[in-house]
C-alpha cells in the first residue's frame, strides 16, 4: 500500500515538471540599441520578467546569438515596455544596465532596488536608510528619508511648492516615485513617458477547482495486538480561492489563499487481541471537512506557455463526523462469552493546522484565462483515534491531493 502510494505520486510529480518545460519560448519583439544608436530587433532570452540584468543573451532575426555586456550597447528594450540603458551610476566605476521607469525632463531610473533621478547634467540617487539613535539610554532605529529633500530641490519652483504635501507623503517605491514625477511633469506641462505602465504591479486572480485526496494512515500511538484499518483512503473536494502572483519587481514570488470542502463515506474496522480478550469494532461514518489552504509560492521554471512553482504553507481544517452505524464486540477468551455494544468508538480531530508543500504548474500564466494543476502533500498529526475498552490508538495521516482549477 505505501509503495503504491509513493509510486503514484512520484509519477505525477515527474509528469508535471516535464510538462512545465515542453513549450518553446516564442520569438519576442525585443530590441537592442547599438553604440551607433541603431535599433536591432530580435529576442532577448529570459524566462521571468526580471527588473535587473547584468548581461543579456540576444538572438537577432537572422538567428545570430550574441551576449551583450553593458559596455557593448547603449541599451535594450523588452516587448512589455521595459527599457534599459547602459549608464555609470553615482559611486560606481563601470557601466551597468539601468532600468528607465520614466522618461522626461527628470527621468526615473532603478537599479537593484535603488532609485535615481537623471536630469540634464547629472544622475542623483534617491536615498532612504535606517539610522541608530540613542534615547533615554536605549538604542533606537529610525527610518530616514533624505530623498524627500532631494525631490524638493529638484522640483524647486511653483510646481514644487504646489506638490510639497504629495512629496512629503512619498514612500521609497517605484510606484510612488512614478506618481510624484508624473504629477510634476503634468504641473509643468512637460511631456513624459512611463515605460512600465502596461506591467501590473501584481496580478490578483480568482480560481475555482476540484480534486481528489488520497490519505495514507500511519501509527502515532498504538499497543501490541491492536490494528485499525480505514476502508476508504480517498475523498473528492472542491476549492475556490485567490491567487496573488507576478509581482512587478519579484516575478518569482506568489501567494494563494483558498476555501474548500471535502467529503467521503468511510468505515473503520478495529481489532485488539490479548490473552484475556478479543475486542473488535466497526464504525461507518460520513466525513466532512471545511479547509483553508494558505501557501507561499516560488516559481522555478517559466516559458511562454507554462510556469512551474513550489509552495510552502499549510491547511487549516474544520472536520465533522456523522456516525451512521457503530458496533463493538468483546469476547472473553477463558469462557467465550460475548458482549455486543452499539456505540461510537472513534474520535476525529475537529480542528487541525497541518503543514503542507505542493508542486504546481500554471498553464497560460500570462493570459487572462489560465489553468492550474497542483500536487499537494499535507501532514495531519493525530488526525483521529479509536478506543476499544481502555485501549486507545492514535493515528497520523499523510494526504496527497491532486487539484485541477481554472484561473480567471
Amino acid at each position: 500500500m505505501k509503495r503504491r502510494f509513493l509510486i503514484r505520486w512520484i509519477g505525477i510529480i515527474c509528469l508535471m515538471v516535464f510538462a512545465g518545460g515542453l513549450n518553446a519560448q516564442d520569438l519576442n519583439k525585443d530590441y537592442v540599441i547599438q553604440l551607433s544608436g541603431q535599433k536591432v530587433s530580435g529576442q532577448i532570452i529570459r524566462d521571468f520578467d526580471y527588473a535587473n540584468y547584468s548581461s543579456i543573451n540576444f538572438i537577432s532575426l537572422s538567428g545570430e546569438k550574441i551576449v551583450y555586456q553593458p559596455q557593448d550597447i547603449k541599451g535594450f528594450g523588452l516587448d512589455n515596455g521595459r527599457l534599459f540603458y547602459s549608464k555609470v551610476l553615482p559611486g560606481k566605476q563601470e557601466q551597468v544596465f539601468v532600468q528607465q521607469l520614466l522618461t522626461g525632463s527628470l527621468s526615473l531610473l532603478s537599479y537593484r532596488g535603488a532609485f535615481f533621478i537623471e536630469g540634464e547634467r547629472e544622475i542623483t540617487e534617491l536615498v532612504a536608510r535606517y539610522e541608530k539613535m540613542e534615547f533615554d539610554s536605549r538604542t533606537l532605529r529610525t527610518y530616514k528619508k533624505p530623498f524627500i529633500g532631494t525631490l524638493n530641490i529638484l522640483f524647486a519652483g511653483t510646481c514644487g511648492t504646489q506638490l510639497i504635501n504629495a512629496i512629503n507623503r512619498t514612500n521609497y517605491s517605484d510606484q510612488d516615485f512614478i506618481e510624484i514625477l508624473s504629477k510634476y511633469h503634468v504641473c509643468e506641462n512637460l511631456d513624459f513617458t512611463v515605460h512600465v505602465e502596461q506591467i501590473k504591479r501584481v496580478r490578483i486572480s480568482p480560481y475555482l477547482g476540484a480534486g481528489y485526496t488520497l490519505a495514507q494512515t500511519a501509527v502515532n500511538t498504538r499497543t501490541a495486538g491492536r490494528k485499525d484499518v480505514l476502508e476508504n483512503g480517498g475523498m473528492p473536494f472542491v476549492l475556490a480561492g485567490i491567487k496573488v502572483y507576478q509581482f512587478r519587481n519579484l516575478p518569482k514570488i506568489g501567494f494563494d489563499l483558498g476555501l474548500g470542502f471535502a467529503f467521503s463515506n468511510n468505515r473503520l474496522d478495529a481489532e485488539f487481541i490479548n490473552p484475556e480478550v478479543t475486542f473488535t469494532g466497526t464504525e461507518e461514518f460520513n466525513f466532512r471537512s471545511v479547509f483553508v489552504p494558505i501557501f507561499f509560492n516560488y516559481s522555478f521554471l517559466k516559458n511562454k506557455g507554462m510556469e512551474s512553482y513550489l509552495g510552502l504553507g499549510g491547511f487549516v481544517r474544520f472536520n465533522s463526523v456523522n456516525t451512521t452505524f457503530a458496533i463493538k464486540d468483546l469476547t472473553t477468551n477463558f469462557n467465550s462469552s460475548t458482549i455486543l455494544e452499539e456505540s461510537s468508538f472513534m474520535t476525529w480531530n475537529n480542528s487541525m493546522v497541518n503543514p503542507s508543500v505542493k508542486l504546481g504548474t500554471h498553464i497560460n500564466a500570462d493570459k487572462p484565462l489560465g489553468f492550474l494543476i497542483e500536487l499537494q502533500l499535507e501532514y495531519a498529526p493525530s488526525a483521529f483515534s479509536a478506543e476499544l475498552g481502555l485501549n486507545k490508538a492514535s493515528y497520523n495521516q499523510l494526504m496527497g491531493s491532486l487539484l485541477f482549477a481554472i484561473r480567471y
